[in-house]
């Protein structure tokens, strides 16, 4: 670790329990602490009572760990996972709008084939029109004029 040259840290509350109910099972703790040349650092810490054989409350020992790099470290993860939690819902919005747009040219798709079906359904019944025409009229073979009702010959 990293020797810790007058490391003040902040103040705290008053408390109303002594030291060694306040410590019973020992506490864990982190702290940002300010050396004496004003560099800032993180410490974590952890503080228990000491007791003698009869189990006398003799005093507070803690020990202190520098935990700078691992603050720095989560700090960096945490910037990391917001930006790769951003390009999820930026592409996951990309992903939605391009779903709508498949399934609005699939319903266009589905109007136009069901136009399509009509119209060849209407284009079979006039196939069958003409059909039926072509051996109504009268066509003269040699000349391929067509007679009216009243008898009459007209050129095509």
């Amino acid at each position: 670790g990293l020797a810790v040259a007058l490391a003040l840290p902040q103040p705290r509350p008053n408390r109303t329990q002594p030291p060694a109910q306040q410590l019973r099972g020992g506490r864990v703790s982190q702290r940002a602490l300010r050396q004496a040349n004003g560099e800032a650092i993180h410490v974590d810490t952890i503080t228990f009572a000491v007791h003698d054989k009869l189990g006398r409350f003799l005093g507070v020992a803690s020990a202190f760990r520098d935990a700078t790099q691992r603050k720095q470290v989560e700090e960096a993860r945490k910037a990391f996972s917001a930006q790769l939690e951003a390009m999820v819902e930026a592409r996951t919005h990309a992903l939605q709008q391009a779903y709508a747009e498949l399934q609005q040219e699939n319903l266009e798709r589905h109007r136009a084939e069901a136009e399509k079906e009509v119209t060849i359904g209407l284009l079979k019944e006039a196939l069958a029109h003409v059909k039926k025409l072509s051996g109504l009229l009268p066509i003269c073979a040699s000349c391929k004029k067509i007679r009216d009702d009243d008898g009459y010959w007209h050129g095509v």
